[in-house]
């Protein structure tokens, strides 16, 4: 996007100077993608664009051969990480109390990751872009090793669970606590299964397309 195209903020202590729930200009060159299996029958495609179909995105087109399989692999891979379908949930805004209270269960909960991963790669700063593509890169392998490419795994898993403990205490959140307890219990497996400072999906790519 260029310059003016904005987002609103969605991590609880603000985006640099930018409050929670406030707009803010993305930065230029910013640029985050996601991939899905193609099909000569589609003729539209409607899906989120995050920063987890983003590390989905990364290791797909790191795999020899870019097929149907390993598109979903990738995909699967990074769901394990959220404990939501990352292409088929679209995440709520979490500044519209409106919204949130017509949300499923999952689109809050890949919304409150969304908010810890955004807060991690220090969304509102001159260095998100970097973080962005540095986060792409430590995940071309199919895994996330703490301090790979900077990425800070047990800074990311506390900046989740401050969303999740902020969501728990805000009025946009008042009706949704079965989806803040999901959340929580995913991060805490994600934080078990992180224990020896890698975290590794059940079956991933590895970067090979297999």
């Amino acid at each position: 996007p260029g310059t003016g195209t904005k987002m609103v903020c969605d991590v609880f202590d603000g985006c640099g100077s930018t409050p929670f729930g406030q707009e803010m200009d993305l930065p230029n060159g910013f640029e985050m993608t996601a991939v899905i299996p193609g099909g000569s029958s589609i003729s539209s495609i409607e899906a989120p664009i995050t920063p987890y179909t983003h590390l989905a995105t990364a290791n797909a087109l790191a795999c020899s051969s870019v097929t149907a399989a390993a598109v979903e692999s990738a995909n699967d891979a990074v769901d394990q990480l959220v404990g939501v379908d990352i292409i088929n949930t679209q995440p709520v805004d979490i500044t519209n109390q409106a919204a949130v209270n017509g949300a499923s269960d999952s689109a809050i909960q890949y919304a409150l990751f969304i908010s810890g991963m955004a807060e991690t790669l220090n969304l509102g700063s001159d260095d998100f872009n970097n973080n962005l593509s540095s986060l792409g890169s430590a995940f071309e392998d199919g895994e996330i090793e703490n301090g790979e490419e900077g990425f800070d795994l047990p800074t990311f898993i506390s900046n989740v669970d401050n969303a999740v403990i902020n969501a728990s205490d805000h009025e946009n959140f008042s009706e949704n606590a079965a989806a803040i307890n999901n959340a929580s219990t995913q991060l805490d497996d994600v934080e078990e299964e992180s224990s020896n400072g890698t975290w590794t999906p059940y079956s991933d790519n590895n970067g090979d397309g297999d």
